[in-house]
Formats: C-alpha cells, sequence, structure tokens
C-alpha cells in the first residue's frame, strides 16, 4: 500500500516508488505527456515525469479528496476535504484557487469534463439521519460558477460514477442494482439493471466501473462474487468474465483501446482480460519477481519464481518450473494479450525454439501435468566430503531423456546433464562436497520435456583446505578494424590480471592466463578450455571479457563478443556468441564462478542517448565505450536489454555462475582517464582492497562487491553507467578475502 509499481502490460517490472510511509490514495496519469501525480498521507501530493524524476512536492492544509489533469493541456487541479480547489501548472505553480463548497457538504463526485471547459460535482448535506433526498449534478466553469444543474433520481455512490471519455454521458451507481446513464446534451436517462439472476432483489456490491475509451461500452466488478459485467452503453449485456477472486474490492480499467479489461483487487492478482478473443491471464508480483501465465499453462515470468505458482492436475501438485521447456512461452503470452510487436515475438519464439534445439527435442504441445517422471533416492551414505547416493528414475509415458546433479546451483555434469534411455534406469553418482553448506538437488527429464520433482538433500562440510583461484581474461583495445578500437579494455584485463596475482597467500595457488588485441580469437577462445580442465569444485573461477559486445538481427538476436578479426557485417563467422561463453564457464569442476562483462551493446543505444552521453563525457574528459562504425537506432530493441526474463534461464536451467556487467542494457560504458582503466575495473579493483568489505569481516561477498561497485561506478558517471548483476546463483555463495 505504499508502493506505486510500474510494469509494461505483458508484466515485465520497470520500477517502483515509495514515497510516502504509510500509504499511496490514488495515482492520475497525463497520456499525452506520461506524467504522472499521486497523493497519500500528511497531505502531500507528488508530481513526476516519464522518467520518474520528482518534479515537486506540494502540501496542503487539508486531506486531499482528489485531483486529477486537464486533457488537453499541462495543467491539474487538487480538491481538498475542506472544498478549496486549486488549479497548477506542470512546473507546480498556482495558477488560480477558489472554493467549491465548504462543510458540512461532503463531496460524492468531482471530476473535469474531457474537453475541460467545465467540473462536473455533485455533494451531500452531511445530517444526524439518512437522508433519501434526490442529488443533483452541477456544471461549474473553470472559476468554479455554477453554470447549469441535473435533478438526479437517487443518491450518487462515491466510488462508482464516472464521466465518459466522450464527454457525452455521466454514469452512476444507485443502491436498487441499477446504473444510471445520463446523456449530458440531451438530458435523457436510461438504467442498466445489473443484479444477479439468482436474487435480483439481494443489493449487489459494486466496487468498480469502466468505460472503454470510445464510449461504447462500460464494465462493473461486483464484489461478492468477483465476477466483470460488460455492457454496450445502452445497456446490453456483452460479455461476462470471472476473476475467481470473490469479496475482494479492486479496480477496473481498459487500455487504449479497449480491447484489454484490466482487473486489480485487494488479494493481489491483476488479471487482463481480451476482449475481443476472450483470452485473460493472470499477473502475480512479489517484491521483484512476477510472473504472468494462461489458464492453459502458458506462462512468462522473471527468474526464480517457483515460489510464487503451482501447476496442478487434480490433487497432483507440480512446480511450474517441471514444465518450463514447453510451457514457458513469452511470445504466446503476448499473442493472448493481442500485442502483435512482431520483433518480439520472434525473439521470444526463437529462443525457445533453440531450447528445444539443444535439448535434442522437437515442438509439440503438452499439457497433461499428471506424466512427470519420477526420482527416487534408492540409498545414499556418506565418507567425509564424498557423499555416494544410488538414484533410480522411471517414466511411463514418453520415456526418459537425460539427468543432472546441481551442487548450490551449479550443475556437476555440464548444462546439458547426462543422458538416459527407455523407461527406467538405475544409476550411481558420487558427489563431492565442499566446505560450508551443500545443497544438492537431483531431477530428470523425459522427452516430453518435462522435469520430474528435484529431490534435495542438505550436506554441511567443515574443512579449512584453500581451492585454486582461475583467473581467464578477453581484452581488445586494438582491433584489426581501427574504428572498432578503444583506450583501456586490453589494460583492464592485463591490470586486474596482475592484481589478482596479489591474492596468492590467499589461495591455494592463482592461476591466470590473458588474451589481448590480436590474441583474442574465436580459436583461442575454444583453446582456452583446457586451461580450466583441472578446476575442482573448491576452486574459484573468474572470466573477464572487456571489449566490444553486439546483439545481431536475426529473431533469436544472438549476442556476440567481437574478437579481434570481427566485422559487424558478418558477426557469427568470427565472433564468440554468448552461449559458447556459458560453455565456457559451465565446463569445468569448479563451483565458484563469476563472469565479468564489460562489453556495452552499442548497436542497441538510441541515437539520442548516444549523443548525450558523448557530450556528457567529453564535459567530464571521459572516454565512451564507443564502436565508431556500429549504427545506432532511433527504436532501440528494449526487450533485449530486459535479462530477469525466465526465458534466458540458460535455455537448460542454468550454468550457476554469476554475471556481473559493467552497465545496464541501452547504456555505454565509461573509461576513465585519470586511473587509466575503465571505471568498472577500476571500482572492482578498488572494491577488492577493501572498501567493499561492507560489515568489516574481512571477507567480501559478491552482494557488497556488487553493492559497492555499483554505487561508486553510478557515482563517478553521475548515474550514466550502471553496473548490474545479470545473472545470480543464490545458493552458491562466493566470496573473496580482503587484499590489502
Amino acid at each position: 500500500e505504499k508502493e506505486i509499481l510500474l510494469a509494461d502490460i505483458d508484466g515485465y517490472h520497470i520500477s517502483k516508488l515509495a514515497d510516502f510511509n504509510k500509504y499511496v490514495e490514488k495515482v492520475r496519469i497525463h497520456q499525452a505527456s506520461e506524467s504522472f501525480l499521486y497523493w497519500g498521507d500528511e497531505n502531500i501530493l507528488i508530481f513526476r515525469d516519464k522518467h520518474l524524476n520528482l518534479k515537486f512536492r506540494k502540501k496542503y492544509t487539508a486531506k486531499i479528496y482528489t485531483a486529477g489533469f486537464y486533457n488537453h493541456s499541462s495543467q491539474f487541479y487538487v480538491l481538498t476535504y475542506s472544498g478549496d480547489l486549486s488549479i497548477h501548472d506542470f512546473q507546480g505553480n498556482t495558477i488560480k484557487k477558489f472554493i467549491i463548497r465548504e462543510s458540512p457538504y461532503t463531496m460524492k463526485t468531482f471530476q473535469i469534463h474531457p474537453d475541460d471547459k467545465y467540473f462536473l460535482y455533485s455533494w451531500k448535506k452531511q445530517t444526524r439521519t439518512y437522508n433519501t433526498n434526490p442529488e443533483s449534478l452541477y456544471f461549474s466553469d473553470l472559476n468554479g460558477s455554477i453554470i447549469r444543474k441535473i435533478n438526479l433520481d437517487k443518491e450518487i455512490s462515491i466510488s462508482v460514477n464516472k464521466v465518459s471519455p466522450d464527454g457525452k454521458y455521466f454514469i452512476y451507481n444507485t443502491d436498487e442494482n441499477r446504473l444510471i446513464v445520463i446523456n449530458l446534451i440531451s438530458g435523457k436517462k436510461h438504467s442498466i439493471d445489473y443484479a444477479e439472476k439468482r436474487n435480483p432483489r439481494e443489493q449487489v456490491i459494486l466496487f468498480h466501473m469502466a468505460v472503454d475509451p470510445e464510449s461504447k461500452k462500460l464494465s462493473v466488478l461486483h464484489f461478492e462474487t468477483g465476477k466483470i459485467k460488460e455492457y454496450s452503453i445502452t445497456g446490453k449485456l456483452l460479455n461476462e468474465y470471472s476473476t475467481g477472486i470473490s469479496n475482494s474490492g479492486g479496480t477496473l480499467s481498459y487500455n487504449h483501446d479497449g480491447s484489454l479489461l484490466i482487473s486489480g483487487n485487494l488479494s493481489g492478482p491483476i488479471i487482463i482480460f481480451n476482449t475481443i478473443n476472450k483470452e485473460a491471464v493472470t499477473y502475480i508480483r512479489k517484491n521483484d519477481r512476477w510472473i504472468i501465465y494462461s489458464n492453459d499453462g502458458y506462462f512468462d515470468a522473471s527468474r526464480n519464481i517457483g515460489d510464487l505458482v503451482m501447476m496442478s492436475d487434480g490433487k497432483n501438485i507440480f512446480s511450474v518450473d517441471q514444465f518450463a521447456i514447453y510451457n514457458n512461452r513469452p511470445d504466446i503470452i503476448l499473442k493472448k494479450l493481442n500485442i502483435y510487436n512482431s520483433d518480439k515475438i520472434d525473439h521470444y519464439y526463437s529462443h525457445f525454439k533453440q531450447r528445444l534445439k539443444r535439448l535434442s527435442m522437437k515442438e509439440k504441445r503438452f499439457s497433461q501435468v499428471s506424466f512427470a517422471p519420477k526420482t527416487i533416492i534408492k540409498s545414499e551414505n556418506r565418507n567425509k566430503n564424498r557423499y555416494i547416493i544410488n538414484l533410480e528414475f522411471k517414466d511411463s509415458h514418453s520415456g526418459l531423456h537425460n539427468y543432472n546433479v546441481y551442487v548450490n546451483g551449479v550443475p556437476i555434469s555440464g548444462i546439458e546433464g547426462k543422458s538416459l534411455k527407455g523407461r527406467h534406469a538405475s544409476v550411481k553418482e558420487e558427489i563431492l562436497l565442499t566446505p560450508g553448506k551443500n545443497l544438492i538437488e537431483i531431477s530428470c527429464v523425459n522427452n516430453d520435456g518435462i522435469e520430474s520433482v528435484r529431490l534435495l538433500r542438505n550436506k554441511n562440510y567443515k574443512s579449512e583446505k584453500k581451492g585454486n583461484l582461475y583467473f581467464l581474461g578477453f581484452g581488445i583495445s586494438s582491433y584489426k578494424n581501427k574504428d572498432y578500437n578503444l583506450k583501456f579494455a586490453s589494460k583492464d584485463i592485463s591490470d586486474f590480471s596482475k592484481f589478482l596475482s596479489n591474492f596468492k597467500n590467499k589461495y591455494s595457488n592463482v592461476y591466470a592466463r590473458t588474451y589481448l588485441n590480436s590474441e583474442v580469437s574465436h580459436e583461442n577462445f575454444i583453446k582456452s578450455k583446457m586451461f580450466l580442465k583441472n578446476a575442482k569444485e573448491n576452486d574459484t573461477v573468474i572470466l573477464f571479457l572487456a571489449g566490444h559486445g553486439m546483439y545481431d538481427r536475426t529473431g533469436e538476436a544472438k549476442y556476440y563478443f567481437l574478437t579481434y578479426e570481427s566485422d559487424l557485417k558478418n558477426l557469427s563467422r568470427k565472433s564468440i556468441p554468448f552461449h559458447e561463453i556459458e560453455e565456457l564457464i559451465a565446463d569445468n569442476g569448479a563451483r565458484r564462478k563469476l563472469v565479468l562483462l564489460d562489453t556495452c551493446e552499442s548497436g542497441e543505444v538510441e541515437e539520442s542517448y548516444w549523443k548525450e552521453s558523448l557530450k556528457f563525457a567529453n564535459s567530464r574528459g571521459f572516454e565512451v565505450r564507443k564502436n565508431k562504425s556500429a549504427k545506432t537506432v532511433k527504436k532501440k530493441r528494449r526487450y533485449l536489454f530486459n535479462k530477469n526474463r525466465f526465458i534466458y534461464n540458460d535455455l537448460l536451467r542454468r550454468t550457476g555462475a554469476v554475471i556481473f556487467s559493467s552497465s545496464r542494457g541501452g547504456e555505454l560504458s565509461f573509461e576513465s582517464i585519470q586511473h587509466r582503466n575503465g571505471f568498472f575495473t577500476n571500482a572492482l579493483m578498488d572494491g577488492l582492497k577493501g572498501k567493499a568489505d561492507l560489515n568489516s569481516n574481512g571477507a567480501i561477498t559478491i552482494d557488497e562487491l556488487r553493492v559497492f561497485v555499483t554505487k561508486t561506478v553510478s557515482k563517478q558517471t553521475e548515474n550514466h553507467q550502471n553496473p548490474t548483476i545479470d545473472r545470480d546463483n543464490i545458493h552458491q555463495q562466493i566470496s573473496f578475502p580482503v587484499q590489502k
């Protein structure tokens, strides 16, 4: 109740605001400028622009009753419970102020007419006894003078009344299960009976009403049943929808063209109904995690949403993760919402196809959740750090495909696991434990792509034995095509490698290998796997890439790290695709894995942001990590920057690596002439020297490093560059000793 959440219609969480101590009362949006205002406790109103920048805060002497924007000018009004009405511009200046109606009158409704020519309002005099006298709807000019009055037959409901967007109708609710529709031009009235057939005389509580943008239809939300009824403006019943949530108040709203009807309620879920194809999806959020799903089991979601929703088949309950291979389909969700962004849909569908290809599975529709395979632990024993387990896998439907064992989120048999055949298999696994906590997960997948319930075991192991530290770095400042050249990318890698050599007394051994400038080739990248082949379960691996990164223009939008010989016209020929980076970090025995990426996506930067960043860098004496040959785009593919989406869960679940990027998607990275390094690398080294040891315990966790580096780089670049964790592993805690 304290927060305002901004989200795309397909669920992607953009931002949240928390400016009040107790509650947010209402939010109003100015459609033309995308500015918005809201008010809450302490009689305070806040105004923000479309970039979420705070423009001003205003405090009023009395509690705010309502506020709203003019439709055709940059002004808004605020009405307090004391009857004071003030008009302001978007800079917060007061244009005029007057009294609408003083106490002891209670305002029942107050709205501005869509043409901005007058206000409509109604009030009721406060009395000690119930007053059944008819009310009136008043029209006043913008100076508060009453110019017209319409007598009303029944008392207006405070919460359910509205002027239609075209300004032709005023609709209000009565206590007789009827809506009264008044034609404001002719004064004629008609009613809409929304009573339930089971007991038409029983009063039905309406909690909210919405009118579509063309003023041709309206919808009402029933409190007790959770039903939504949609009528033509003349009173014909068009559609009925069910939220499935009874006795819970909520809101209703149409989107800009009336094709979607959005229902929110106090229980949490938001349900979006498509009024054209009658499809519906449900959106659930908990903190920064969310899922949006359809009734036939398709879903789109953020990462790690397994505890937000389950799938069921009668009495059988399954984790939604088990059906992700086929049912995680953001492209289908978009179609159900009638959002036909072809590039976006093609991109998500391509990722789905890539997932099937890497699993050697065919595309098909599968919805019978009861056909999940089974994983059974037949016996288990332990000898110090060796955990030996006998497993049995069964599938009575399509046959077994593969299985995998995860320790602290890291697949110990690589991304694809180990293959299985037939309907029954027995295997023996020996798992080496690492010092500290070991969360062991075991599951199998059948040929329909359905995963078994993951069996869990928690094992602790005490040991003071030090592991090894492996550092593998690729950095390019000088490219074959000199238009790609950078200042300090290769120096970042060599400096960071030298810095880590000082950790030799903190680890059993520190192994480092770097590839700089012309050494960075696709062939050497593949060969570098041999450098990590001896890494064991108690070791730490750091992979650092500094240079240019680029998405191709295919539907899948493959991401490539550019090598010395890369050509933007043919990225796939010499560049390194991201899935090979994943394979490199996955195909070794280490369980602590950190990937550092200083590879901004310069090809997806909007021209306006590009020019502003160059101007900022020049004014501060910074260098921008830019590719002179990369063309800016008028409209970037924003969906590429939202990596906190389930569809990007490494396709086959996860590598177990933490990926720390130098900037958010769509941002550029900057280099410091003073430090002769990128701001990201310089902050990493400062943090590991001890500045990131926020609790002063002599060890720096990934969370501490993230907080320090992000705060430092954001401050140094004045919020133009914001490092971020693109992928996290909450089970495997990576920490580094402080290097003084």
